[in-house]
């Protein structure tokens, strides 16, 4: 079984709950509003001095986007960003800042959505087993959000997150794991271009956490809490995370050695752990070289 993130709160988690919970109050208090939750690193514990706080509102109706002002003005708001609807994923984004200077202080980050919306883009996680990344995040949000209201509706959300689908795994797994085109980090190294070879391994770096994320059953987070998601892996290739760093840390032969152990390493866990992913597609898809003109067999 997976092991948790550790959930004693930092200071920071802890100060960045204060900090929000005015805001938090007020949106409780908007009768249309059927639940509200925090989320991201100041839910979850881990947040550090770098850390927004993130929280999900969740609405029988579409908000208004003046409603959405008034109610972060009345929650404290020094200055903010109000997004209209973002239709991919039907939600409205706020960026609101609270205290410090104009376009500083703590930045919170609520997204809100209709209820009915939100039930059904959680139905194509868990019931239709949709890989796609939006659908993960929005399932991690549920699972490291902590009810401030609607406490029974975000319960029953929790409950559903908790069983995560070993077919949405084998989903994520074939879709993180179609890992093309590794060839061309020799002709990005070749042409001197240190920018597109680090986005190009920072990519597969990517694919091999999500692999692994479906592997142990966990939705998110990705990359950006490193660290912390490897150490908390029970199927992982050892050293993960120190691993991944020396691939930056390289030159570009020894980092495509290096990053090269670690997809076929997570295809043989996948391969252990879900048998029914075509893992053997995976690998060939991988290790497939393109190669340059003057390298081509004469005819």
């Amino acid at each position: 079984m997976t092991r948790p993130i550790p959930n004693t709160p930092s200071e920071a988690a802890c100060w960045r709950r204060d900090a929000v919970q005015p805001l938090i109050d007020v949106y409780a208090g908007e009768p249309d509003v059927e639940a509200v939750m925090l989320s991201g690193s100041a839910a979850r514990g881990n947040a550090d001095r770098w850390s927004d706080a993130e929280i999900g509102v969740f609405w029988s109706r579409p908000p208004a986007e003046d409603e959405r002002r008034r109610l972060a003005l009345a929650g404290g708001m020094r200055d903010a960003h109000i997004f209209p609807l973002y239709e991919p994923e039907a939600v409205w984004c706020d960026d609101i800042y609270l205290g410090g200077p104009i376009g500083s202080g703590l930045l919170v980050e609520v997204v809100h959505a209709e209820t009915v919306a939100t039930e059904k883009a959680l139905a194509d996680v868990f019931d239709d087993h949709d890989p796609d990344p939006a659908g993960l995040n929005r399932a991690q949000g549920v699972v490291d959000g902590i009810a401030y209201h609607g406490q029974e509706l975000l319960a029953g959300w929790k409950r559903r997150a908790a069983a995560y689908p070993r077919e949405l795994a084998v989903a994520v797994v074939e879709r993180a794991g179609v890992i093309d085109h590794f060839w061309r980090w020799e002709m990005y190294a070749e042409r001197r271009n240190p920018a597109m070879l680090a986005q190009h391994f920072a990519a597969v770096c990517e694919r091999v956490v999500m692999m692994l994320l479906a592997l142990n059953r966990r939705y998110g987070p990705n990359l950006k809490w490193l660290p912390t998601i490897a150490a908390s892996l029970d199927h992982a290739p050892p050293g993960l995370a120190d691993r991944i760093g020396t691939v930056f840390a390289s030159e570009p032969d020894v980092a495509a050695t290096l990053l090269t152990d670690l997809v076929r390493e997570t295809f043989d866990l996948v391969e252990a752990g879900l048998p029914e992913a075509d893992v053997d597609r995976l690998r060939r898809v991988f290790g497939h070289r393109r190669l340059p003109l003057d390298e081509l067999p004469a005819s």
